[in-house]
Formats: structure tokens, sequence, C-alpha cells
């Protein structure tokens, strides 16, 4: 599959023209900066030129080339003739994603020479730009693995069109972020002067890995038979590092309100897979959990494929980040309550999506892309309401929109700004509460008979 797919995408022209492209600009752009002299000026702007373009390569034009890597092959008819061979899912997906970073890494060395002579021109820190090249080759990585995972959804909303639509927008990003001194505090944080930030970079560094991993065993669910067994794997990784997430915040002297964000990066892929899961009607994939005996089954709530054990799973990630919380030092007070209600906030918008999901059952048809979508919405309809909210003034809106979680963020940042706001942090945090659990009893609630008729298949499951 690599051979293959490497084969055919360094002859493709779409990597031709950027690797060429690419060249001719910093070659031109480092032969001017020379020309016109050794002075720190033209050392700056040389580095902002070599990264900004080779970021505009790595992280939008890349990464687009995956949108149709698992697409192309379904619409073909030829991914069940590759699902047939000795091929896993996770390999072809794997095959496919390896084949864009290889002609990534390929661009990434050619960035090297421009940098040793860029050297000659004074000011630059070589292991932070280095070091900056590699941080840009990884975040590539994460968004390949991205646009590589949902190129299996069906939805042409999902699989290309925000791909597509955000391109423009990073680009604009790294325009505006790069000219405009972004470079010079990225060679900084890349010097890794301080502990602080050498762990802040570690932490970046495993969440783009992470969410990387994500979405590529997504893409190999969505083209995976149903004995095979993705879930498991994804979970026990989310759990890992959802315990280890106090000592990670301890290592990066995270601020509390920054805390419930970095929980969200942990727990919204795992949580959002979980819940738009179908419930798995095989019953040789809880074999290795039955032979286990009473504590594989009891680990099987947890850990089984399908959303009914997955209802379970986000109930135990929302109790370790509250408690992973409290034990943070200088948790208390105000700031305390309202990282609280953040958290509600960010669980609940990931709780309302996978509870409408499980409740229309059969009726999407890609589960996935339907959770991503009602995210989306819920979002927007919460900031949108939160916003028309301050403008009139009313506290009345608000509260209309109280059933949607999002709108607890805005809704925790007026306290004591306005005369006109009347709810306080202990109203947010009873609200969210209150959403929170019905959004999390219907989904338990729903999950009874599905885990009855789990039991079913593993009693029909071998224990040897």
């Amino acid at each position: 599959m690599l051979v293959k797919e490497l084969r055919q995408g360094l002859r493709g022209k779409t990597f031709v023209a950027v690797f060429l492209v690419l060249q001719v600009l910093l070659s031109l752009f480092l032969l001017g900066a020379g020309a016109a002299g050794s002075t720190p000026r033209a050392g700056t702007f040389v580095s902002e030129v070599v990264f900004v373009f080779f970021s505009l390569a790595a992280l939008v034009i890349q990464p687009l080339r995956g949108v149709g890597a698992l697409s192309g092959e379904i619409r073909n008819n030829t991914i069940d003739l590759m699902v047939l061979t000795r091929l896993g899912a996770l390999r072809i997906v794997l095959g496919k994603w390896v084949s864009v970073i290889s002609q990534t890494a390929l661009m990434a060395v050619t960035i090297f020479p421009y940098l040793i002579l860029r050297y000659y021109l004074g000011g630059m820190d070589l292991f932070a730009e280095l070091l900056l090249v590699l941080v840009i080759f990884m975040l590539s990585t994460g968004l390949t693995a991205v646009t590589v995972g949902l190129s299996g959804c069906r939805s042409i909303l999902i699989r290309g069109l925000l791909p597509v639509l955000g391109t423009p927008v990073l680009a604009w990003f790294i325009f505006r972020f790069g000219f405009g001194g972004g470079v010079n505090y990225l060679i900084e944080f890349c010097s890794l002067s301080d502990t602080t930030r050498s762990f802040a970079l570690l932490g970046f560094l495993v969440a783009v890995a992470y969410i990387g991993w994500s979405m590529l065993s997504i893409g190999a669910s969505q083209i995976a038979p149903t004995a095979e067994n993705h879930s498991t794997l994804r979970r026990l990784i989310a759990l890992g590092l959802m315990l280890a997430w106090p000592l990670m915040l301890r290592a990066m002297s995270a601020p509390i309100d920054a805390v419930p964000f970095l929980w969200f990066i942990i727990a919204a892929p795992a949580i959002g897979i979980a819940l738009s899961e179908e419930e798995n009607p095989v019953s040789t994939v809880y074999r290795p959990f039955v032979r286990k005996g009473l504590i594989g089954r009891i680990a099987g709530g947890l850990l089984y494929p399908g959303w009914p054990s997955g209802a379970v799973f986000s109930l135990v990630l929302g109790l370790i980040g509250f408690a992973g919380m409290a034990m943070l030092p200088g948790s208390s007070g105000s700031q305390l309550m309202k990282s609280q209600i953040y958290l509600l906030a960010l669980l609940g918008s990931l709780l309302l999506p996978g509870m409408l999901i499980v409740l229309a059952g059969q009726k999407f048809k890609d589960r996935a892309a339907a959770f991503i979508l009602l995210w989306i919405a819920f979002v927007i309809v919460g900031l949108v309401g939160a916003s028309l909210g301050k403008e009139l003034s009313s506290s009345l809106v608000f509260w209309c929109l109280a059933w949607d979680p999002v709108t607890l963020l805005p809704m925790s940042d007026l306290i004591g700004r306005y005369d006109w706001v009347t709810f306080e942090w202990k109203h947010l945090l009873l609200s969210g509460t209150i959403a929170n659990g019905i959004y999390l009893l219907v989904l338990l609630l729903k999950s009874i008979p599905a885990f009855r008729r789990i039991r079913s298949l593993e009693q029909e499951t071998p224990s040897e």
C-alpha cells in the first residue's frame, strides 16, 4: 500500500508543482537577502519567508491531498478488494497517510540547506529553527491524519467541504501570524530556554499525535468489517492520557482557566467517536473480554465497541476531569467554580449530539459525520444566541438557551461585568449539572436494553 501510494504521489502533478514552486521561491528570496547584505533584519526576513512558505505547503496543501484518500477507493469500489487481502483496515489507512507525510518529509529535508545558508546572515538560533521545522512537520502529520481519517465519511460536507472552507482561513492565519512577528515568537519558544516551555512543547506534540491517531482510527473503522474492534485500543489510549493529565498540567504550569480546554483535547475525539459508534452485533468481538471472566466483563462495559459502553466511558472521562481539576494547586474559590462551569459546557457539548444520534437510531447513515455536524451546529447556536443576549442586555435570552451547554462559556464571562446580569456562578454550575445529568441519564437509560443484548451475545461466546 505504501509503495503504491508513494509512487503515485511522487509522480503526481500537485506534489511536483508544490515542490518546485517552494524551491524557486526560497532560492529567490535567499539570494535577494544575501545580495542585500548580512544584516539582522535580512536574516529575520529570510526566516519568516522560509517558515511561512513551508507552512503553507506542509499545513495547507499537503493535508488537502488526503481528502480523497479513502473516498476515492470507496467510489471506485476497490476498497473491498483491499480488505479481502492480508492488509487490515488500519494498515490500509496508515499506508495512505504515510505516503502523504513522506512527501511532506521530503519537503522538510529540502528546507535545511536554506536554514544553513541563512545562518551566515547572522542573528540565528540554528537549533531552535531546526526544531521549529520539526514541529511544523509534526503538525502537518496531524492535519494529514485528520483529512485521511475523515475521507472515509459518506458526507461530502465533512469529507471535503470543511477542509476546503478551512483552507483560506488557515492560509490567511499563516500569512498574518508569520509576517506579523509570529515566527520570531515561535523560534524563541522552540529554544527551550526553560522547563515549562519544554513540557508545553512536549504536551503539544503528544496532543497532535493523539488526535492524529484518533482520526486515523476513525478512517479504519469506516472501512473495516464489523468483526474488527478498533474501539478498545482507542479508549485505552484516551484513558491512559486522561489519567496522566494532572501530571502533564503540573509540568506545564497550566493556568486553571485553561485546564478544561486541555481536557477537551483528550476527551473530544474519544467521547465523540464512542457515542457515534453503532451497537456491535458480532459475538466474536466480545470473546477476548469473556475469556477474562468477571473482570473482563466489567471492563467490557467500558471498552466494548459501540455507543452503550461509550455512554459509560463518557461518564468516566467526565469524572476524571473533575477529579483531576480538584487536585491542581490553587484550585479553589471562584476560579475553580469557573473552570468547573467550563468543563460542564465542554462535556455537555459532546453529550448533547451523542444523545440525539442515539435517539435517532438508524436514521443517520453516517453517525460520525452527523455527530460532527451537530456539534458544529450547537456551537454556532450557543455563540450566536449569547451574542444576541448580550446585545439585548437580557438574561432571559441566555436562560432560554440553557439547554445548549455551549452557552455557559459566554455566560460565565459576563458575571460581574454588567448590571443586567442576574445569574451567579452557582446558578451556572447548577444549570450545567442539570443539563449534563439529563443527557447522561437518557444515554444510560437507552443503554440498558442494549447491554441486555450484549449479555446475550456474551453467553453465546465460548469462554475458552
